[in-house]
């Protein structure tokens, strides 16, 4: 399994660690969030200020995307893969859509109600619900580039949300600064 913590990355294989940091190619000690790809062999790592880290495992090589490379921003604070295969980095200063090679950028310029994102969890074909720090719920519609902003008015309990998974009934459960909440889908509607 592996670890993110505020020293590095940690491979534990039931018995011992394995330690990765700076010294072995991290841009950063300081891990958020990762996302392991399907085949098992490519390991997304989002640092607090050193951008996202693409550890291929089978090789053993740390390969480094910064703002420098069209980044937003590089305090990542979710990644997400949806159905289409893109990969989403959200990050203090607006989302990313990353196609392994290049980021385009989305941000408040786009349509999104804030900048600083929290979650990002893909929904049905062609849509991803986006957390924020202030700013509420979007869902984002990337098909058809169209966003919908959901906030306290449409049932929120707060604009700052930090997670969001849904369960099989068509909900959704959000964590946030007042507490967990869970929202019909089809209430955000009405």
């Amino acid at each position: 399994d592996w670890i993110g913590t505020e020293q590095g990355l940690s491979l534990f294989d039931g018995k011992t660690f394995r330690n990765y940091t700076r010294q072995n190619g991290l841009s950063s000690n300081a891990i958020r969030v990762l996302y392991l790809d399907k085949t098992g062999n490519n390991l997304w790592i989002g640092t607090h200020g050193g951008g996202l880290n693409h550890l291929d495992i089978q090789n053993r090589t740390i390969k480094t995307y910064t703002e420098k490379d069209g980044l937003s921003n590089n305090y990542i604070s979710s990644i997400a893969v949806d159905s289409d295969n893109n990969m989403w980095i959200g990050t203090l200063r607006g989302l990313n859509r990353f196609d392994r090679n290049r980021f385009e950028v989305f941000t408040r310029q786009n349509g999104l109600s804030g900048e600083t994102i929290r979650d990002i969890l893909p929904g049905d074909e062609g849509v991803l619900w986006i957390a924020f720090n202030d700013s509420g719920l979007n869902l984002f519609n990337y098909h058809s580039n169209t966003i919908t902003h959901f906030n306290r008015r449409h049932g929120l309990i707060s604009d700052t949300i930090y997670k969001i998974i849904h369960d099989h009934q068509g909900s959704l459960w959000l964590s946030s600064d007042k507490g967990i909440f869970s929202l019909s889908v089809s209430e955000l509607y009405q």
